[in-house]
């Protein structure tokens, strides 16, 4: 159970780094850009969507494959987009690189959720969930303290460690068990 705890740990913890960054540093990164705030918040308003189409399209397949190849998918694509989005800092590219940022979030983490928990027998899943998201959540209240001065060098680079958590944590899901349709106890 210790490495388990230990993978799921620091799994939740990396992610929520970026996470956290993408989702509450965002509208500070982008009028540090140079857009206005109201600008800013309508290009996160919109791109918000992807969130909602995220979340269905997990609900549609999330049984039917292998929950660590669509994570490790998503968390890939979602630093994948940050970064571009970085690079080209353009309103068409924030709309679309925040579109699939946001789709991603909303589809991998109740993916996440159900992976970890898979991890655990069933006497323990709920506290194994909630001690790695738990803890985990502590390198959300990190971000700023990471992401910020990344930003203070470039766009590019606040954005670009948002997407290497991304891919840091989409490596470490990889020592995790494949599990759909696998009975768990």
């Amino acid at each position: 159970m210790l490495f388990r705890s230990a993978l799921f740990v620091a799994v939740w913890f990396i992610y929520y780094i970026g996470n956290y960054g993408w989702l509450t540093l965002a509208p500070t990164l982008l009028t540090d850009q140079g857009f206005s705030l109201a600008t800013s918040i309508g290009f996160l308003s919109v791109t918000g969507i992807g969130f909602v189409v995220g979340a269905f399209s997990a609900f549609g397949i999330g049984e039917r494959i292998e929950r660590k190849t669509m994570i490790v998918v998503a968390l890939v694509v979602w630093g994948i987009s940050l970064l571009l989005l970085g690079l080209v800092p353009s309103g068409g590219m924030i709309m679309a690189m925040g579109f699939i940022a946001s789709l991603t979030i909303g589809f991998a983490v109740p993916v996440m959720y159900v992976y970890t928990a898979e991890h655990f027998p069933s006497r323990l899943r709920a506290r194994g969930v909630s001690v790695a998201d738990g803890t985990g959540h502590i390198g959300g209240a990190l971000a700023p303290y990471i992401i910020l001065p990344a930003a203070g060098v470039s766009f590019a680079w606040g954005m670009g460690v948002m997407a290497i958590t991304g891919i840091v944590a989409a490596v470490l899901v990889m020592f995790g068990r494949r599990m759909t349709g696998v009975a768990v106890d």
